[in-house]
């Protein structure tokens, strides 16, 4: 998913769930997070959101869209969740102009 296909997801009646999953030492390092996201460690997955034959679409992202992210997205996806990745992660979404919220972890 693109930054400006999230942003008109958001848009809709039924939007996806968004999730910022971030390793704990990068926590840090982070400012900001897409509006309305989710924080969850990427360790705490497996117990948050177990097999399920869910059809709600989950979108995930880290700071750049890469490995952590995207191992996140197929686990959610192995366990039926309809999981997509946000290209790019946090970094994209701020490139394209969308609003950011400040990084809350307790969310």
């Amino acid at each position: 998913v693109t930054a400006e296909d999230l942003a008109l997801l958001l848009k809709d009646d039924n939007t996806p769930e968004v999730l910022d999953v971030c390793l704990p030492e990068d926590v840090t390092q982070r400012f900001d997070q897409v509006p309305g996201a989710t924080c969850v460690l990427p360790d705490d997955l497996s117990a948050r959101f177990p097999n399920t034959d869910s059809n709600r679409m989950l979108v995930l992202y880290c700071m750049f869209g890469f490995q952590v992210s995207q191992q996140a997205t197929a686990l959610l996806r192995q366990r039926g969740y309809d999981a997509r990745l946000l290209s790019g992660g946090i970094a994209a979404w701020r490139a394209s102009g969308n609003e950011v919220a400040t990084y809350n972890r307790t969310q």
